[in-house]
């Protein structure tokens, strides 16, 4: 009988487990409406009981990062069975800190994001930010209008800031300040799948900082106009605690109609991120961007070099460009579990060029453009707050170890 036990214990399961599915209850939740849960579940009330689907499932509740855990259990009912998930909410209400200091550059950014607003996937964030001026931030996207897959946002700022401008290859700081408003809808085909259509309008005011002796460049600059943003996000990703697992891209391109242009400003940007979980306790990420801009606006370069955006170590807002590319390596590794999550450690490498205001393509091969930090830093992960992490980085240049600095926040660098 030895030979055919195999053959019996999948006979049995394979009855055990074909049975229909009469409903599914969820247990634990405070916050988190019950619909939207459901929006991402392939085992609902009607379908035939499968034990990997009900993995899978369980991995795309977790994955909406509104549960420290979930755990799944069946209920017999006759011929029947019950699904049941209980589920341990995180506390999705959290500041924002983001910081960093080289020399006598620095800067700080704080708030409070809410991640699951009203308990249905909507996001709130509301933040400000000192960098030689003060500056505000209000974000909020609402999904999964009247239980479609359509929602809205609304994007709004007022940044402040000393920038270098570039007129003619010659540089010049400015008082820089921008009043923008995006507003937006988008449309969900599936977790971590979006396409949004953004309908913007912005207006930027240069004044000249007095004492720089470059007399060719005008005391001030008005730079507004309207414009329009198509953005998709697609990700293949799965979370386990700290590690992350799969890959995503971000691309979009928008359209500017500028008042002082008779040509409208382009501008287009593609980001791709892959981490690979290499044991229980390491994960390697990686991320690539490429942007290219019209270059017919040297005072509108968007691409900023700072250890806050791309290279960490570098400074803040030390150049700008209408190109760039990007690529970021870290590994990080788990040194301790706790009852509140782990600690790691993480070893980096962030380089970068880009291309100079009408310049050509040719920029990015040139090495002086080139710049190639490497570092080390450290995360607490805290996974009843969302999987929130603390991080710190300190960043050198490879080729003059006297160019560094830390960089402080909130969530992994990428």
């Amino acid at each position: 009988m030895k030979p055919f036990l195999p053959l019996l214990f999948l006979f049995n399961s394979f009855f055990a487990f074909s049975k229909t599915i009469e409903r599914v209850q969820f247990h634990g939740l405070k916050k988190t409406n019950e619909a939207l849960l459901f929006k991402h579940l392939k085992q609902i009330a009607g379908t035939t009981y499968d034990s990997t689907q009900v993995q899978c499932d369980r991995q795309n509740l977790y994955n909406l990062g509104y549960f420290v855990r979930v755990t799944d259990s069946l209920e017999k009912v006759d011929q029947n069975v019950i699904l049941h998930y209980t589920c341990e909410e995180v506390i999705s209400l959290l500041p924002i800190l983001l910081a960093g200091s080289v020399g006598n550059n620095s800067f700080i950014k704080v708030g409070i994001q809410n991640l699951n607003l009203w308990g249905r996937g909507g996001i709130l964030k509301v933040a400000y930010q000192y960098q030689n001026g003060h500056s505000y931030f209000f974000n909020t996207t609402i999904p999964y209008l009247l239980q479609s897959n359509f929602g809205i946002g609304v994007d709004a700022k007022q940044f402040s800031s000393i920038e270098p401008v570039f007129i003619d290859n010659k540089r010049q700081s400015y008082d820089f300040e921008n009043e923008s408003i995006q507003l937006m809808g988008f449309y969900e085909f599936k977790l971590f799948h979006r396409l949004y259509l953004k309908g913007l309008y912005q207006h930027e005011l240069y004044n000249r900082i007095e004492g720089d002796e470059e007399i060719l460049f005008p005391e001030k600059m008005e730079n507004n106009g309207f414009g329009w943003r198509l953005l998709h996000e697609y990700a293949n990703t799965n979370f386990f605690g700290s590690i992350i697992e799969g890959f995503k891209f971000t691309n979009y391109v928008q359209t500017l109609y500028l008042e002082n242009s008779a040509t409208p400003f382009y501008q287009f940007v593609s980001e791709t991120n892959y981490y690979k979980r290499i044991s229980t306790r390491g994960d390697l990420a990686l991320r690539f961007k490429f942007g290219s801009t019209s270059n017919n606006l040297g005072y509108f370069s968007p691409f900023t070099l700072d250890s806050y955006l791309n290279i960490r170590g570098v400074g803040n807002i030390v150049d700008r460009g209408t190109g760039q590319i990007v690529l970021n390596m870290e590994y990080r590794h788990i040194i301790k579990h706790t009852n509140f999550g782990c600690w790691q450690l993480v070893g980096f490498i962030d380089s970068g060029t880009w291309r100079h205001p009408y310049g050509s393509y040719n920029d990015f091969i040139n090495h002086q453009n080139l710049k190639v930090f490497q570092g080390f830093g450290g995360r607490i992960y805290i996974k009843k707050l969302s999987d929130l992490v603390l991080r710190v980085d300190f960043g050198y240049d490879i080729g003059n170890i006297r160019n560094n600095g830390f960089v402080f926040g909130f969530g992994q660098y990428f």
